[in-house]
């Protein structure tokens, strides 16, 4: 058996792709692999505005905020700003963009 063959192998949290090629003339397999991790980004924006993000308890900035390059799966967000109740959501992260929109409480 010989030519170009396409595999995703699965590892949490995120999907990987690669090839094998198989050179069935010479009775041996070579393998030539090319790994992409697949990612997505994350725009989050709250009222009011200037609210302080998390991603997996690490700051990443004040809404309006976009976050790329985040793994495929799913990330603890929680938005905060003084003065008002915190949001906190488990989401699940797919290839290209994601939307959170917040509507914070007054306390």
């Amino acid at each position: 058996m010989f030519g170009y063959f396409l595999f995703y192998i699965r590892s949490e949290p995120g999907f990987h792709r690669g090839f094998l090629l198989l050179n069935g003339l010479e009775n041996n397999m070579t393998s030539c692999c090319s790994v992409t991790t697949q990612t997505g980004s994350l725009n989050v924006t709250s009222t009011p505005i200037s609210a302080s993000v998390y991603v997996d308890g690490y700051y990443k900035g004040l809404t309006p905020l976009t976050i790329s390059n985040l793994s495929i799966g799913n990330h603890t967000v929680r938005v905060a700003k003084s003065g008002y109740s915190s949001y906190q959501v488990t989401r699940y992260i797919y290839a290209g963009t994601n939307y959170i929109d917040v509507n914070l409480t007054k306390v």
